[in-house]
């Protein structure tokens, strides 16, 4: 197909109702896993016209979509260029609360690649990112910006003085965000 030749792949600046955005992310499934993508960069969800909260059908239906739009990610990592997935804002609104992770982890996903692909292409991105490392190793490490993600979004800092243990604190959907982290890190490096 015409759009799994283009290298990026945006919708900006527009809307759809959520079965729309659903089917978008269900088509983009299906062109990773065919082995014909040639993205790097893709922003297919479009902003949702109608309140989430109107159709708790969708919301389920759009984030099973996105659950395994994580899965193909994953299966196709070592085959397909993809470095950055965007998402509009506000999205989510639309992700029922033990979903809400998935939008973290596609952030997260494709850090190493980002990094490595900025680090193999003269310019001055990767003269900047050197020169970020070489000042503060630890905040450019795209080892390290996941699990800080936990902190800084999973773990809900006001309840660690009336929680027992730090896990008590932590966000309903934190042990599935790790899952999807590691098993990415590992896809990486095999």
């Amino acid at each position: 197909s015409t759009l799994s030749r283009c290298h990026s792949v945006r919708f900006m600046n527009c809307s759809a109702p959520g079965a729309i955005a659903t089917s978008f992310v269900v088509a983009g499934t299906v062109i990773l896993r065919s082995g014909q993508a040639r993205w790097t960069s893709l922003g297919i969800v479009p902003a949702w016209t109608e309140s989430p909260d109107d159709n708790e059908a969708i919301v389920s239906d759009f984030s099973a979509a996105v659950e395994d739009f994580v899965v193909a990610l994953r299966e196709t990592c070592a085959t397909q260029g993809l470095i950055a997935f965007d998402f509009p804002p506000g999205i989510l609104q639309c992700f029922p609360a033990e979903k809400k992770h998935l939008v973290l982890a596609i952030s997260h996903l494709f850090t190493m690649k980002r990094v490595a692909f900025i680090l193999t292409h003269a310019g001055h991105q990767q003269d900047d990112l050197r020169r970020k490392l070489q000042v503060d190793f630890s905040a450019f490490n795209p080892l390290l910006s996941a699990g800080a993600a936990i902190e800084r979004k999973l773990l809900k800092k006001g309840m660690l003085t009336a929680c027992e243990s730090v896990a008590e604190a932590m966000s309903n959907d934190w042990a599935a965000y790790l899952a999807i982290i590691v098993q990415s890190l590992v896809m990486h490096v095999a």
